[in-house]
Order: structure tokens, then C-alpha cells, then sequence
């Protein structure tokens, strides 16, 4: 079969991460070849076999493997299905981590945070909403916080009034899913340092937070006023009804109908 067939594919791009899934079938070869942008494959079920520098490796359900810019390998899939999570840093995430003094490249040494952090992304990644993806990019500054190597001299502590501002401000815009950029421009301080002081002060990261902010909204308005479930949904920040009920029912155990008819 020609190199690079696959059957199926997911995109999601968030401000830090470009995120694709794939499945491969078995006996697909691709031929040496390189990417140009680094990237993490997670291998989420299947096996295949690369030969990366002149060497072959065996790659499992469930490895995490690092590619390096333009490095030149060739994959063999050995079971009848491959599936793949691939995780590429954005231009954006690369230089908040030049910033915060972190060879991107370190990542590689690091399995076990690197297994960790795709896992966690993937899991994320799969809701696709709003909050997903401020988390995802969370997920990341954390993920480069945890890979810092210049910790002589780490930068200055962001104020409690900073993260003040920023809990203010989600919780009157937490319908609008705002990024993770924003909300550091607003405290003045960098990503990567806002979503490490704001997880220690609060004791919850900044997705968590919202995700709170807007269940409360909605059960409020469930309770307070009659508009249908998909206003109330928009209103909370929620992509769809959908979304609303599955976020009340892994919070509260209650559909939204059930939460309103619970104030009479």
C-alpha cells in the first residue's frame, strides 16, 4: 500500500498543540521520510515497527515516543489496526517554552512526564469543547513548568491580586472559553507561570475552575428562570444541550430537567 494511507483521521488544533488521530491498517509500509515540525506519537492500540538513525525498534499500545524536526524514519504496521494520537507543539508553545529556558527537545528524556502528559491531552482532547481545549493548553504549560531546567533563578512569584484579576474575570466570562494567552496577559506574567501559580493558590487549575463556574451558572439558571435547555446551554458557556447534560450528570448525578424540577 502507498505510504501515508490511513482510514480514518481527527484534527483539533488548540493554541499550543496541534492534535490529529489516525488508524493505520496492518501491512501499511511507509517509507523513510521526516516531518519538519517535532512531534509525540501515543500509541492508543495496535503495534508497528520503525527504524529510526540505522536502528529498529518495536513500538506497543501504549508508548509515547518523541520525534525530533526532520528526523528520517520508516514504519512498518504489524497489527491489523494501528491507532495513532499524535501531539505537535505550535509555534506558540515552542516559544513559551524557549521563554521559561526549555529545550523543547528535553521531552524526549523524560518518559514517564511524557506518557503522563499525552495520556492526559488525549482525554482532554476528546471532548473537543470550549474548556477542553483551555485545559489542553493548560495540560501543556504544566507540561513545560514540569520540564524546566533553569531553576537557579525562576521567575517572580505572580501576585495574589494577579490571580484575583483572573478568577474575577472567569467568573463573569465563563461563557466565552477564554484562552490561556488572554488570561496571562491579563495577570501579566507568562502562560507556562500563570497556570503553575494559579493551580498552588487555588488549589484547582484554571480549566477546573471554570468547568465549577459554569455548572453553577447553569444549575442557577435552571432554577431561576424558564428558557429552553439549549439557551440555558449557550448561556452557560456549553457547546449544545448535549454537552450541559453530560457535564451536570457527571457532576450531580441529575439530568437538567431533573435539577429544575428539583426547586419546586
Amino acid at each position: 500500500m502507498t505510504a501515508f494511507a490511513h482510514l480514518t483521521g481527527r484534527r483539533l488544533e488548540t493554541g499550543y498543540l496541534a492534535l490529529s488521530e489516525s488508524t493505520y491498517p496492518g501491512g501499511l509500509v511507509q517509507a523513510a521520510h521526516g516531518h519538519p515540525d517535532a512531534y509525540v506519537t501515543c500509541v492508543l492500540a495496535g503495534a508497528y515497527d520503525e527504524r529510526v538513525l540505522g536502528r529498529r525498534r518495536r513500538v506497543e499500545q501504549g508508548a509515547v515516543v518523541y520525534h525530533p524536526a526532520e528526523e528520517e524514519h520508516a514504519v512498518r504496521f504489524r497489527t491489523r489496526s494501528t491507532q495513532i494520537f499524535r501531539l505537535t507543539p505550535t509555534p506558540a508553545l515552542l516559544e513559551a517554552a524557549r521563554l521559561v529556558g526549555v529545550p523543547f527537545d528535553r521531552i524526549a528524556s523524560a518518559t514517564p512526564l511524557l506518557q503522563d502528559f499525552a495520556h492526559r491531552v488525549h482525554t482532554l482532547a476528546a471532548r473537543a469543547t470550549p474548556e477542553a481545549i483551555l485545559a489542553v493548553d493548560v495540560a501543556a504549560s504544566e507540561f513545560v513548568a514540569a520540564l524546566r531546567t533553569r531553576s537557579t533563578r525562576g521567575p517572580a512569584p505572580v501576585p495574589r491580586a494577579a490571580i484575583d484579576t483572573v478568577r474575577d474575570y472567569l467568573d463573569v466570562h465563563y461563557a466565552h472559553g477564554p484562552s490561556l494567552p488572554a488570561l496571562a496577559a491579563l495577570a501579566q506574567c507568562h502562560p507556562v507561570t500563570l497556570a503553575r501559580a494559579f493551580r498552588r493558590q487555588t488549589g484547582r487549575s484554571i480549566g477546573a475552575y471554570l468547568r465549577q463556574r459554569r455548572l453553577e451558572a447553569a444549575c442557577r439558571l435552571l432554577r431561576e428562570s424558564t428558557q429552553p435547555l439549549s439557551v440555558v446551554a449557550a448561556d452557560a458557556g456549553y457547546a449544545d444541550q448535549a454537552h450541559l447534560t453530560r457535564a451536570l450528570r457527571r457532576a450531580t448525578g441529575m439530568t437538567p430537567t431533573q435539577v429544575r424540577d428539583a426547586r419546586r
